[in-house]
């Protein structure tokens, strides 16, 4: 019972860090990045479920950042965020 309950209070936390990423969605690339920074400043848990959405279980997994740089998944929206 314990177990289901973990997993019932892990959906839940998914659920709604992916209704705050729904915010996202439709955005144009012009607003993109203030509304990426917006969104962090205010709910930096939401981006936690990126590793799940893109199906990435190694946290030491390498993107490509905005100039071309390899950079961990982890640390990509911050090192975004950074260089603005």
């Amino acid at each position: 019972m314990l177990i289901e309950k973990k997993c019932l209070n892990n959906r839940d936390d998914i659920t709604i860090a992916l209704n705050h990423l729904n915010f996202l969605l439709g955005k144009n690339k012009d607003v993109m990045q203030s509304c990426i920074g917006k969104l962090f400043s205010e709910f930096p848990k939401a981006f936690g479920v990126l590793e799940i959405l893109i199906a990435v279980r190694d946290s030491k997994e390498e993107v490509l950042d905005i100039n071309d740089n390899p950079c961990k998944l982890k640390d990509y929206v911050k090192l975004h965020l950074k260089s603005k």
